[in-house]
């Protein structure tokens, strides 16, 4: 191609293809070496843009997000409407950092937008939603209800990773109580990518539905979508999905009494998502191996590992308990091991999630509570534990 602006946009679509084919060192090759290169600044953008969501998905979120962030600012000044579609991959990338704080910021800054362009509204719907409810907002119903009814419709095909926006879906079914659903559409994304032969979009939806099919019992169907998304994973270079996915498998190892495929998953999940920086990863990697502690009965070690995310949650903002379901398990292990000065303040962070109103998450703090109140009343002494519930302090009392 003699047009050097001509040649490198097309070496740019060139390295989204790769990308999505999972070659990501040829992709890398062809926006280094001529998309950035480009004496276009359209064409630089794109490449940078690429080269972010590469980042993102195969293990360097923070460059990914500080390189997302400088593309939104950009947009906004030259196009506020397109302003608002890189400002989406930059909440994704900081909720995959675990920084709900400036996700929700972000939000608000996103709800500037009054009348955006159709296109982009209904992926700034997604991304909001995913924030309010991760933030354990109490209208987070209103932004899950304002989410578009076909998220794939929202698809381009001069997009290649426009459905990294449409992901988020799966998990707000399941948060928002509809498992089901979020079934379905995991179900749909991994049709259309199985279609597009883009074995890099099959990684995550694989993994979400293998959450779920864990967390509703259908253990066989779970250990089957995790493992496929754990290859994929590899093979494209998504070391987080790798890392999402293989949690699962390690949960389903401990609940299953395989002691030894647990601890080899999840020995090295957890060393491998603290060396990652994605905040929620590494959470719920060792919320996992707390998990294990306590499924072969050692409490006291169980509670090391899930005593220190009280805090961390606390200070990411994080206040979604379907996504985080790591507090019945600290509750019970301090209760097993006669540790009830934790289970106060344990409960006092469940009791502040997901204000909408979500049925798992009340039901958690019900065991919760009642795993305290038994552990009281079995230690044939009066407890009092001061616990700030949705609606005021409620006091538990075993006699």
């Amino acid at each position: 191609t003699p047009d050097a602006t001509v040649r490198a946009s097309r070496f740019v679509e060139a390295g989204a293809h790769a990308a999505l084919a999972g070659q990501i060192e040829l992709a890398r090759r062809n926006l280094d070496e001529e998309g950035m290169a480009s004496a276009d600044p359209h064409v630089r953008t794109a490449a940078r843009r690429l080269g972010a969501h590469i980042d993102m998905w195969t293990g360097n979120v923070s460059r990914a997000r500080e390189v997302m962030l400088a593309e939104a600012e950009r947009a906004v000044a030259d196009d506020p409407a397109s302003g608002l579609d890189a400002l989406v991959d930059v909440a994704l990338a900081t909720m995959m950092a675990g920084l709900l704080q400036e996700s929700t910021e972000l939000l608000d800054r996103m709800a500037s937008y009054r009348t955006p362009p159709a296109e982009y509204a209904g992926v700034a719907s997604i991304a909001r939603a995913m924030v309010a409810v991760m933030a354990g907002r109490a209208d987070a119903s209103a932004f899950i209800a304002s989410v578009p009814e076909d998220p794939l419709s929202l698809l381009s095909s001069n997009d290649p990773f426009g459905w990294t926006r449409v992901c988020p879906v799966i998990q707000l079914h399941f948060a928002a109580g509809h498992p089901r659903q979020g079934l379905v559409f995991s179900d749909r994304l991994v049709g259309l990518g199985r279609m597009r032969g883009a074995p890099s979009m099959l990684p995550f939806p694989l993994a979400a539905r293998a959450e779920i099919l864990y967390l509703v019992g259908n253990w066989t169907a779970a250990l089957a979508s995790a493992q496929e998304s754990s290859a994929l994973a590899y093979d494209t270079g998504q070391v987080p999905m790798a890392v999402y996915a293989d949690t699962v498998i390690g949960r389903i190892a401990c609940a299953r009494g395989d002691q030894l495929e647990a601890n080899i998953r999840l020995d090295h999940v957890l060393a491998t998502a603290e060396g990652l920086h994605y905040g929620c990863l590494a959470l719920i990697a060792r919320a996992s191996r707390g998990f294990l502690e306590l499924s072969v009965g050692r409490p006291d070690r169980a509670v090391n590992h899930l005593e220190p995310l009280v805090a961390w949650t606390r200070t990411a903002g994080l206040r979604c308990n379907t996504m985080t379901p790591f507090v019945p398990d600290l509750v019970e292990a301090a209760v097993r091991c006669e540790r009830l000065e934790v289970t106060a303040d344990a409960i006092d962070l469940l009791s502040s999630m997901d204000l909408s109103g979500v049925a798992q998450t009340q039901g958690a703090l019900e065991r919760c509570r009642g795993l305290v109140a038994s552990a009281a009343a079995h230690g044939g002494k009066e407890t009092m534990l001061e616990v700030k519930g949705n609606t005021g302090t409620a006091a538990i009392t075993g006699a």
